[in-house]
């Protein structure tokens, strides 16, 4: 059969007693080849995922558009996936194609213990971030990406962070010289100890201070303020 000779050539690849190049996961990787021995589509993701050689043992065609297992939906989105997901933008509905470069398990929050993907776009190099409770949350899987299009993918992601951290580092300059002026310090607690001057727009009025952020300040009512409106400080 298809499947027992697939499964010959992935195991020759990833079998500890067997690889010429074995290391720490291929007792891993054998352990999922087995579970999915009798799953050819499967068996050709995996060989696919891992870079092993298995030319002629399974039909490419079946990767095509327009072939019956196309739409086939995987036990799980793995990273280096190809997916197609459509997705509401501006009330209107986008088919996103790209490549998994990113998954991770949520820890804190509303959404603790949700799966969060990023996926970079093909069609503008963009980075789509979707969280679900669900392990296989695309539309439509199409195949393993290349390793160009997953480094691709990578390196935007990278890029993304780089930019975060340098408008992080902007805006902790702007606060800090802000509270400077005002005698205070960003990222402290303040609890009972100050009064701001706030400027709401029907007057300045003195607020109790209770900590403070690059971003803003809270006050002691819950309100979270600008740094901006804040006009003068004091020590109670």
């Amino acid at each position: 059969m298809v499947e027992k000779s697939l499964f010959r050539k992935i195991a020759k690849q990833v079998h500890p007693d067997m690889s010429v190049c074995s290391d720490a996961t291929s007792g891993d990787r054998m352990v999922q080849a087995i579970k999915f021995k009798d799953d050819p589509d499967m068996l050709v993701r995996l060989a696919r995922k891992w870079g092993l050689n298995i030319d002629g043992s399974f039909d490419e065609k079946a990767f095509n558009e327009r072939s019956e297992s196309f739409k086939q939906r995987v036990f799980d989105a793995v990273v280096g996936a190809i997916v197609k997901h459509t997705i509401m933008s501006r009330k209107r509905h986008v088919t996103v194609r790209g490549v998994i470069v990113n998954k991770r398990v949520i820890t804190r929050g509303h959404l603790k213990g949700a799966v969060e993907f990023k996926v970079y776009s093909f069609m503008d190099g963009g980075i789509l971030t979707l969280k679900s409770y669900n392990r296989q949350p695309f539309d439509v899987i199409v195949g393993m990406a290349s390793s160009e299009q997953l480094n691709d993918g990578i390196e935007k992601v990278k890029m993304i962070k780089e930019n975060k951290k340098a408008v992080a580092a902007i805006r902790q300059d702007r606060a800090n010289d802000k509270f400077a002026s005002l005698g205070l310090v960003s990222n402290l607690d303040y609890r009972g100890n100050f009064k701001v001057l706030v400027n709401y727009k029907g007057g300045a009025r003195w607020e109790t201070l209770e900590r403070t952020t690059a971003k803003c300040v809270f006050l002691i009512s819950g309100r979270r303020i600008n740094i901006r409106s804040i006009l003068e400080a004091k020590e109670i």
